[in-house]
Formats: C-alpha cells, structure tokens, sequence
C-alpha cells in the first residue's frame, strides 16, 4: 500500500540497495522503448527507500493489535446503499449540490450516486465493489503489469529512465513496487479504464457523486508486492482536512488476494479529525488502547476484478504477503482540486510526466474511452 504522508514509520526495516546491471542490447532496448514512451530527464532522485527502521514504542506490533479487532471488507448490500444514499439525499434537499456561479462541484450528489457506492464511502470512507473488471481483462493486465515491470526496472537500472518518472513513492519498499501506467500507450490499460471508468459504471458513477465530472485523474499505477513484503504502518494518504472527501483512490485486484498475500487492511469511519489526532500524538499508545488501537478494521480480502474505493483521508496500510505468490493491484486516482487543502500533506503523486501535463479529468477519460469505441 502506498502512502505520501508524512506519519510515523514503525515495525519497517530499511533497505537501501543499488545494483549495476549491463548495457541492455539493442533488441532489449527497443522492447523498452515501446512501452516507456517519454525521455529519461535530466535530474535523478535517490527514492530506494522511504521505510526507516524506528524502535516499536509498543508491546505487540501494529498487526497483532489491528488483529484483535479486525474482519474482511464485504461489498454493501443494496438494501444499505439505497438507505444511506437516501439519508444524504435527504440531508442535500435544501442545498446547493454544486456552485452555479463558477459550476464547482463542491458537496456530495446523491442524484448521481447511480448504484450507491459513493454514498458508502462517505459514511465508512471505504466501499467494496465485485466485478467491476473481467477476469479475462484481469489475467491480461496481470501479464502485462509482470512483463512491464521487469523492462521498466532494467530500464531505470541501466540509466536509460529517471526512477521517478517511472516508479512512484510506497512505504516499505523491500519487495514492493508502485509501478507507473501509460494510458492510450497500452490497449491492455485501456481496457481496463473502459470497464472500471465507462460512463455509468459503479465505480465511475461514485467518483462523479463525491468528486464531480471534472475530478483531475491523480494517480494511474500498480502496486505491486512480493512474498516477503513487510507490513506497512497504519497511515492515510493525505492529512485530514474538514470537507467532502477530496481525493478518491481505486484499487482494482488483478487476482485473488488471500489472507496471506499481504491484503490492504482498511479502518472504517476513521476519515475524521478525532482518528488523525490520535494517530498523530502517539500513533498506537503503549498499552495500545487508543482509539486507533482498538477500533474495528477489515482486510481486502479481494476476489479477482473486485476493487476496494476509498477516501485517501481513511487509515489503512498494506499487511505482510506470507504467502509464496504476488500480489497486483491496478490503480487510479481523483482529485476535485477545489476540495484540497494545499494537498494534504501529500509528497508526491504516482502519475507519469506526460499524463500529468494533460490534466486529464474523468470527464475527459470517458471522452478518450467512447473514441475507442
């Protein structure tokens, strides 16, 4: 699980490694330079790692503690969207949904809320949703994902690409990458942005109802974790801030993540001032009975093509993958920029240069989705 905020790292061991790989062939390079389309830049961060080895100030570590109060994410029922789509629908009766004089999406639109998963992340600040990719298209973006990773790395490695343009920022980086996505670039993408973001689909039609139209395509990415990745600290992606949710991410499971494969742990209705304090003061307190410590959370135990959508303000983390398999998730993220406070506290943003110079919206997604056809 990524994260770009600023929290304190416990239970992490840092590694910092740097490897020299030979000069790439020719018929290598060029397989490269089909799928990394844009020019290495001229300045080259040090990003290895951003997971510090700090003394764990409690008895138990962060896992076992979540775990004593810890269930899996379930998709919503119906019967519970419809009620909590019409609490806020009646809540919204004698507002203004949006601001006419300057047509800023600014609240929460119920009317929009087609299948009653926005209204879901605005109470818990995470909704599950199955099937929203294929498992045909799923197996395809894996493969995809598996062989862009080991071009894209030797890439970097042999001085061809910046590792910034290419890879985004994750805690615990030892055995886990946030790999970064073209769009047009890949038809295996592509297909995977026309059943997640297709016009009236579940999870499109939630973004629309929290973030608006014109939300700013954030972040297009994978993360990826091998065996032997660590547990991540509890952390949100960007520090709390008093309004609707401003940034929405979408992690979209490319196979069947079991409870040993290091599945995202999630703390419902924790997108909120008093849950930040608390992680804030003393993160878990060393009888761990905080409010953190002790309120309930849910592991995304996913089936393949179901997605976890949340609340970049919800506490959540990556747990360890145990098992001998990898875990991928594709991902994206929006972001209604008259909603956030100078960023949240967030470092960085796991988008490529030439997509972020675009600012796609989801509104202009779906346009680039019906010209495919």
């Amino acid at each position: 699980m990524k994260s770009k905020s600023l929290f304190l790292v416990i239970s992490c061991i840092e590694l910092a490694s740097s490897f020299v790989f030979p000069v790439l062939s020719a018929q290598r390079t060029t397989t490269i330079s089909k799928i990394v389309s844009h020019q290495l830049s001229s300045t080259s961060t040090d990003a290895t790692t951003t997971c510090h080895d700090v003394p764990p100030p409690v008895p138990m570590t962060e896992g076992q503690i979540l775990a004593r109060n810890q269930g899996n994410l379930q998709m919503a029922t119906k019967d519970k969207r419809e009620a909590t789509k019409l609490k806020y629908h009646v809540e919204a009766q004698d507002q203004s949904t949006i601001d006419n004089g300057n047509n800023i999406h600014t609240e929460f639109e119920s009317s929009v809320d087609e299948h009653g998963f926005g209204s879901i992340v605005m109470d818990d600040g995470v909704a599950r949703i199955n099937n929203v990719l294929s498992k045909e298209t799923a197996n395809k973006m894996r493969k995809y994902v598996n062989n862009l990773l080991i071009d894209t790395t030797e890439a970097v490695e042999g001085g061809f690409f910046d590792h910034d343009s290419l890879f985004g920022n994750v805690y615990c980086k030892e055995n886990r990458w946030d790999l970064l996505l073209p769009l047009e670039g890949s038809e295996q993408v592509m297909d995977c942005v026309t059943e997640v973001l297709g016009e009236r689909c579940p999870v499109a039609t939630a973004i629309e109802s929290v973030l608006g139209k014109d939300a700013e395509l954030y972040e297009l990415s994978t993360l990826i974790s091998d065996p032997g990745s660590k547990s991540q600290p509890l952390h949100p992606d960007i520090l709390y801030q008093d309004t609707v949710h401003p940034i929405l991410t979408c992690f979209v499971a490319l196979q069947d993540i079991d409870d040993d494969m290091g599945p995202t742990v999630f703390m419902p209705k924790s997108a909120n001032k008093e849950y930040h304090q608390d992680l804030k003061n003393r993160h878990l307190d060393p009888e761990a009975k905080g409010l953190v410590a002790n309120a309930y959370n849910v592991r995304a135990t996913l089936d393949k093509g179901d997605c976890s959508l949340y609340s970049a303000m919800t506490l959540h983390c990556g747990s360890a993958n145990k098992s001998d398999k990898r875990r991928s998730l594709f991902y994206f993220s929006f972001r209604n920029n008259a909603l956030l406070q100078d960023d949240g506290g967030r470092m960085s943003v796991s988008l490529r240069p030439e997509l972020r110079e675009r600012n796609l919206t989801l509104r202009s997604v779906q346009e680039i989705i019906k010209q495919r056809g």
